[in-house]
């Protein structure tokens, strides 16, 4: 098995209830390398980009107010079956139904119809090209070589 790079986010309800160096110790302990690691405020085009696949959804305008409501932690995770082993990590989509033990279960939650789920991971490479360029925009050029299954082609069919 190769090594690879997965994105990660770390969602705002975190970072406002101080639980952000808790997610990271659970990364750390699972054998990830955290690469690129910032926090920040985003603005809504930024973050816009970054749900550009739920924009006909009916709660995209709420995510979007929420995910710019504070700051939020990225970052570029590394390791054998990274994409993989980071989405088990984090546990499905709704926190009430994610598995004991993620990410997800342990520090997400629900109110009404909204999901705080705490952490994003990008969910294959072709998605994990997409968020890296929006959020780190020279990653992919100076890293091609060490991206596994990484082609040209595989950029350009994302735009």
């Amino acid at each position: 098995m190769t090594k690879e790079y997965t994105f990660f986010m770390i969602k705002p309800e975190v970072i406002k209830n101080n639980k952000q160096d808790e997610i990271i110790e659970i990364i750390k302990e699972n054998n990830f390398i955290i690469s690129r690691l910032k926090q920040f405020k985003s603005n809504r085009e930024q973050m816009e980009k970054h749900y550009n696949h739920l924009v006909n959804k009916p709660f995209f305008n709420e995510l979007i107010n929420y995910m710019t409501s504070g700051e939020i932690i990225t970052g570029i995770l590394y390791k054998e079956n990274a994409i993989n082993d980071w989405r088990t990590l984090m546990g499905t989509t709704n926190p009430e139904l994610a598995e004991e033990g993620t990410i997800r279960n342990m520090f997400g939650y629900k109110i009404e119809d909204m999901i705080y789920n705490s952490v994003h991971g990008s969910d294959c490479l072709e998605n994990f090209i997409e968020e890296v360029n929006n959020w780190y925009p020279y990653f992919i050029e100076f890293n091609k070589d060490k991206i596994s299954g990484y082609n040209e082609e595989s950029e350009d069919s994302n735009e």
